[in-house]
């Protein structure tokens, strides 16, 4: 009855309300997806980003660095490693410029996802002079090739190449993609497995069972100090930065998103009052 009797302030108390919780529900789905939600694969807690350190931060990995730990240390299950590339895709109508990553064979596996269709490159596709080949991501499946469950098989061209499709990767591989949509084998050479001072490849790795994330930690600056000594002035060899790979891509936004939440949630205790 006394918001039928005054309705200009029943008025403004329902839109004061309805501003103060949209917002708090805009913000709070932003964290939930952001912050809270698990990457979507399996034991994302066991899955890390390993780096090199640079100015106090986790960098880009050289190759060389990458095949030392790869062969030298057992916290892993697996590790894998990629560099972004940008493709010229000339398929349809249209040739379109998208961004893809050389990956090693063992990129899925670290991830713990398997494709929608098809099949991820073996050992032996990730080898110099092996049959060029690729797997696309969900999205540019969906965009170019109209979800056309043929395409897995056909060859198509990029960068004046033909390259075989063989799978395709689920929705869920995008979120966790760096706006890469399609992926080849690295077919790292020994040249650039010898090679130390060219730092272009992100690295993750899954700790093997039992592992912790210190204990991974500790081998890796066990195998940084070996490193040194196997090369003295020849290579830029950085120490090793494992954190967990979660909180690699979120970053800093952790602490911006939940202030952010902060700050609304006490602007919907205002609106309440």
């Amino acid at each position: 009855r006394q918001l039928a009797g005054a309705p200009g302030f029943a008025l403004v108390a329902a839109l004061t309300l309805a501003l103060g919780i949209g917002a708090t529900t805009a913000i709070f789905s932003v964290v939930h997806a952001v912050v809270l939600r698990p990457l979507p694969f399996p034991q994302p807690d066991r899955v890390v980003f390993v780096g090199e350190e640079w100015q106090g931060q986790p960098s880009a990995v050289s190759v060389g660095n990458f095949h030392d730990w790869r062969t030298h240390a057992k916290s892993f299950s697996t590790l894998a490693a990629m560099q972004y590339v940008s493709f010229n895709l000339a398929e349809g109508n249209e040739p379109e410029r998208v961004v893809g990553g050389r990956v090693t064979h063992t990129w899925f596996e670290a991830m713990g996802i398997t494709p929608q269709r098809g099949r991820v490159f073996s050992a032996q596709e990730d080898t110099p002079g092996a049959p060029p080949v690729v797997v696309l991501s969900h999205r540019l499946w969906t965009r170019r090739f109209e979800s056309d469950p043929r395409a897995v098989g056909r060859e198509i061209r990029m960068n004046s190449l033909p390259y075989t499709v063989i799978g395709v990767m689920p929705p869920s591989f995008d979120l966790t993609s760096d706006s890469e949509e399609l992926w080849t084998p690295a077919a790292f050479t020994a040249e650039q497995l010898a090679e130390h001072d060219e730092h272009h490849h992100q690295v993750i790795g899954r700790l093997a069972p039992g592992v912790s994330l210190d204990q991974a930690r500790a081998e890796l600056a066990t195998i940084y100090t070996q490193m040194q000594a196997l090369y003295p002035g020849e290579h830029q060899v950085n120490p090793a930065v494992a954190v967990p790979l979660h909180d690699q891509l979120v970053g800093d936004y952790r602490q911006r998103l939940v202030v952010l939440l902060g700050a609304v949630v006490r602007g919907l205790l205002i609106a309440c009052g």
